[in-house]
């Protein structure tokens, strides 16, 4: 059965407001031992370290011409693909899917039908800062943030006298339930199952695109850290999973369950070739992603290690303003049928 390693960067748990850290990401590389074995000896035929570090070889410009050679093999050859989500704006949809969804949803409101979900939480994430002003903005995602983790009295009313320190303009008036304090709106701040990690859908991303890979059936290899163990017990009720079920998430996001993926291990990175790859591969991916919402600079190489990715191989959640292409993207999507549906695996 093959084999496909997963690796993570970026991740703060429920923190998504970290300055330090503002992106998170996740990679996945379809191959054997042997194969990748091949491939670290092949570019980086003098290494002496125990394992390939992503960080420290991206920081001597010598090895950036084997860095790129290596991360093409991997996204030409063995299926590599990334996802990559600007955390702040993470925050923004789950500010949206928190306190507007569950209130549209009881008037009989689809809130994920044909992008209106995405478009809107760009359209605010985008105008806020000016509208409203930047530190009002950062307070009210902060505040927000703060209470779905804690979920005491205190921080849930801080988080509502946020948003009424914005004042009365016609750009807020459509986050209305905060303004009256909807009660389903603070009940599901308050919910236990609530949380601010984003580590679950994004592997679930990369899921939606493996399990479309024309290949067999597989298993997932991923590092033994704190975040992959709990994404690992999410994955594992979904590999249990043996009712026929299909959902269409976006033109380039779909699960047909049961899943081909069998089986979920971890494992040391030193001791695993593949899980190197993986963590080169996400390395550059956030390399990318700090140039494309404006971070970093483009250097000749994350220009050129961009231009290795396609459509299908980088997906990403980052705000946008081409709404046509953010509803052809969504339309006719079953993202609450989805949810619904892991709700009841939790």
């Amino acid at each position: 059965m093959e084999t496909v390693c997963i690796d993570e960067s970026g991740y703060t748990g429920a923190d998504l407001m970290n300055a330090d850290q503002p992106i998170q990401a996740a990679s996945a590389v379809r191959i054997s031992e042997i194969a990748a074995k091949a491939l670290i000896d092949h570019h980086f035929p003098k290494s002496r370290a125990l394992e390939l570090k992503y960080r420290e070889l991206v920081r001597r410009e010598k090895h950036w011409p084997a860095l790129l050679s290596l991360q093409k093999a991997i996204l030409d050859h063995y299926h590599g693909i990334s996802y990559v989500c600007d955390k702040k704006f993470a925050a923004t949809l789950k500010l949206l899917d928190y306190c507007l969804e569950p209130v549209a949803y009881a008037g009989g409101v689809d809130f994920y039908a044909n992008g209106h979900f995405h478009a809107l939480a760009s359209v605010i994430h985008l105008c806020a800062p000016i509208f409203w002003g930047a530190d009002k903005f950062n307070n009210l995602l902060q505040s927000f943030q703060e209470a779905v983790r804690q979920k005491t009295d205190a921080k849930v009313d801080s988080f509502f006298n946020a948003y009424n320190e914005i004042g009365d303009d016609e750009f807020n008036r459509e986050l209305f339930p905060l303004a009256m304090r909807h009660p389903i709106c603070e009940d599901s701040i308050r919910d236990p199952e609530t949380t601010m990690d984003i580590g679950v859908p994004l592997v679930i991303g990369l899921l939606s695109k493996t399990e479309q890979q024309k290949t067999g059936d597989y298993t997932i290899l991923h590092d033994r850290t704190k975040n992959m163990r709990e994404i690992a017990r999410h994955l594992d009720l979904l590999v249990a999973t043996d009712e026929s079920k299909s959902f269409r998430l976006s033109n380039f996001a779909a699960l047909t369950f049961p899943l081909r993926l069998k089986h979920v291990r971890s494992g040391d990175s030193r001791d695993f070739y593949g899980l190197q790859l993986a963590d080169i591969l996400v390395g550059g991916a956030v390399d990318i992603a700090y140039c494309k919402i404006g971070l970093k600079p483009e250097t000749y190489y994350t220009s050129r290690l961009e231009s290795l990715y396609t459509f299908e191989n980088f997906l990403h959640l980052f705000p946008s303003i081409d709404f046509s292409e953010t509803r052809e993207r969504f339309a006719n999507n079953q993202s609450s049928e989805f949810i619904n549906f892991l709700s009841g695996k939790s």
